[in-house]
């Protein structure tokens, strides 16, 4: 016997052991016989195509076969059924397939709802009309037919088998029926399944109806943990009083999620007699127990959980210290200011971030040199600092004029930014020149800041200077400087001014493109890539613009990729192709053009030169024009110049970076696969 003549035997002939009769082959000799002693097969796809074969001879054999496969125990089996059933067009499918509605398997509902449309069924009530809206999923007219969708919405709730967002989209859909649906829910919250008191208990807490307290507070005994959980949850959402003690009774529940649910219910009711039940919890062994604890303490803002809310703020777990920071904040006490300035020493950001915002809604003038120091400390990271900004706005003491003063010189153009928006809302004369200095910054959204500061404190040595500012490149800051030489009573001193007054004040953002036309967009501000206000502009025009004598290619290509127009690199590309150009100057991203590490892939289509000045940038100081320069390199493949694995293999053995070190490797094969 040969190799194929086994094969045949161990594989195959097995599954063809009863027989796997060809069904079309029997439908097209219209082989009845053949095709009903196909219905006992052992594979139930055969037993179905050979049903839905008989049904379309217009046998009837193969239609009751069909209508009892929709009681099959396999829902795959329900399912291949229902649609064949819907082609037929047989009107005994109805009935069978309208039962199907209620299917346990969602697949099975929906496919029961289109074989139905296909048998030109139509609904002869509301509640048939609700069914039919569920197995489809057209939530809102299931929502819209009120008390006649509730029995059903609330039997999706029940069902194992149901997807998770559908059981979100039923409890959303009995919500906006509301009233109508508590009574049924209530009922269904005694069910044997805790699935489907789970999701009752959900729904009850959405409709927020007191109907529903006291069986939710039943549900607090229910045998089911997630049942307790989502019961307490729910009345903290209703947040009935009558709520508060059983409540306290479930923070000794023997499930560590019933304690957290019932915690937070307890805070969204916000009752004073909870506190101290409350405060037993700061030192539950439970790290999100205690934060709960601390969070609902916080809602409640009872001057009496002051100090144990700062004995939290040395809490090992940095989750309970920032919300003990935040619930002192809410407790108008003079207790509170000390220990939550001591917090901007915490080892953790997130803490001393909550420390500063704290600081800023408490408003005490003592927190203002604890503030300026989180600001000019070298170690602090960005987002504490950007905050500590926003804190010494809102206080707005002049003791913090001279550190913002000095913060306006520094490299963090929001920081800047923010410097400015304090120093208007502080309003000393001292800020004055520093903010004139300003209107020369290079962020068109701080030029603007420092105009209206300037507005704001009112002092005549801005006038001159805002004079000057209508002339900026950015429209709103033209406009912005019109309206504060406005407020400060000026008037234009001859025709000259007054054309150019009248010019600014009638700046829209759309004359961003009319500035990019005129070739200026050497000098066009950051702000305006992340604008959007150049879209309309197609891909060609942009091209035009960018291709000026005034930009390098490079320019030209980050300025694309800023805008996400990957068009217009590609046009830029064809473009230095035609014309011959190659890249100019600022080739090391890492220093001149930070934003173009990632685009020298992209330079490869230039040409050979381009690919030879890839190559070289794979010993570049900046880890960044490393990596970008290997995925270029890559990129080539066979266009790859000769000795570039050789050089490949060099830059990998004194890499010292992990990622540029997976983009050599990366690239070193596709050049050897070629």
């Amino acid at each position: 016997m040969g190799i194929f003549e086994k094969l045949f035997d161990l594989v195959v002939a097995p599954y063809l052991e009863g027989g796997w009769p060809s069904i079309e082959k029997l439908k097209a000799k219209r082989d009845v016989d053949g095709l009903i002693k196909a219905l006992n097969h052992k594979e139930w796809k055969i037993r179905v195509e050979a049903a839905v074969a008989i049904a379309k001879l217009g046998d009837t054999r193969g239609v009751e076969f069909l209508i009892a496969a929709l009681k099959d125990k396999e829902a795959d089996v329900r399912q291949a059924v229902a649609r064949p059933l819907g082609q037929v067009g047989d009107a005994r499918a109805v009935e069978p397939v309208l039962a199907a509605l209620n299917d346990e398997d969602w697949h099975m509902r929906e496919a029961a709802a289109r074989a139905l449309d296909a048998l030109d069924w139509k609904p002869v009530n509301d509640i048939q009309r609700a069914l039919r809206a569920i197995a489809l999923k057209q939530w809102e007219e299931a929502a819209s037919l009120r008390a006649a969708a509730v029995g059903p919405l609330v039997a999706v709730l029940g069902r194992s088998l149901e997807q998770l967002t559908t059981i979100e989209a039923a409890v959303k859909a009995l919500v906006q029926i509301g009233g109508e649906a508590v009574g049924p829910l209530i009922v269904t919250l005694k069910n044997e399944d805790w699935r489907v008191r789970q999701a009752t208990a959900k729904a009850l807490g959405k409709l927020g109806d007191a109907r529903a307290v006291e069986p939710l507070i039943a549900a607090l005994r229910d045998n089911d943990h997630n049942v307790r959980a989502k019961a307490a949850e729910a009345l903290g959402d209703i947040g009935d009083p009558r709520a508060v003690k059983p409540l306290i009774a479930a923070l000794n529940d023997e499930h560590g999620f019933v304690q957290i649910m019932a915690v937070r219910g307890l805070g969204k009711i916000a009752d004073p007699g909870a506190v101290e039940p409350l405060i037993g919890r700061l030192k539950d062994k439970s790290a999100s127990v205690r934060q709960e604890a601390v969070e609902a303490i916080g809602k409640i803002a009872d001057p009496g959980a002051v100090e144990p809310l700062i004995d939290r703020l040395n809490d090992e777990s940095w989750d309970v210290r920032r919300e003990a920071v935040e619930a002192l904040a809410k407790i108008a006490d003079p207790r509170t200011i000390g220990p939550v300035i001591a917090a901007l020493r915490d080892n953790d950001s997130h803490v001393r971030a909550e420390a500063v915002v704290a600081l800023g809604e408490i408003g005490d003038p003592r927190a203002v040199q604890p503030l300026v120091a989180a600001l000019t400390r070298n170690d602090e990271c960005g987002y504490v600092q950007h905050r500590a900004l926003e804190a010494l706005t809102k206080i707005a003491d002049p003791g913090a004029v001279e550190p913002l003063i000095a913060r306006l010189n520094h490299w963090d153009t929001l920081g800047r930014q923010k410097a400015v928006e304090a120093l208007a809302k502080i309003a000393d004369p001292r800020a004055v020149e520093p903010l004139i200095a300003r209107l020369n910054d290079k962020s068109a959204f701080v030029r603007q800041k420092a105009v209206e500061a300037l507005a704001k404190i009112a002092d005549p040595r801005a006038v001159e200077p805002l004079t000057l500012a209508l002339k900026d490149v950015y429209p709103d800051v033209r406009k912005t400087a019109a309206g504060a030489l406005d407020a400060l009573g000026w008037h234009p001193k001859d025709e000259t001014q007054q054309a150019l007054y009248t010019a600014a004040a009638q700046s829209t953002p759309e004359m961003l493109w009319d500035e990019l036309l005129a070739g200026r967009l050497d000098a066009l501000p950051e702000e305006a890539f992340e604008s959007g206000l150049l879209a309309k502009v197609s891909d060609k025009q942009l091209t035009e613009a960018l291709l000026g004598e005034k930009l390098l290619i490079e320019a030209a290509l980050g300025v694309a990729m800023r805008l996400s127009r990957f068009g217009v690199f590609d046009e830029v590309v064809q473009s230095c192709r035609k014309i011959g150009l190659k890249p100019e100057g600022g080739v090391h991203a890492g220093k001149e053009h930070p934003l173009l590490a990632n685009y020298f892939e992209h330079f490869a289509k230039l040409g050979d030169e381009a690919a030879r000045r890839v190559m070289g940038l794979l010993a570049d100081e900046c880890p960044g024009v490393r990596d970008a320069a290997a995925f270029a390199i890559g990129y080539l493949r066979e266009g790859a110049p000769h000795d570039a694995a050789a050089r490949l293999e060099k830059a990998l053995r004194k890499e010292t970076d992990p990622m540029v070190a997976y983009s050599l490797r990366t690239a070193l094969m596709r050049v050897l696969a070629g």
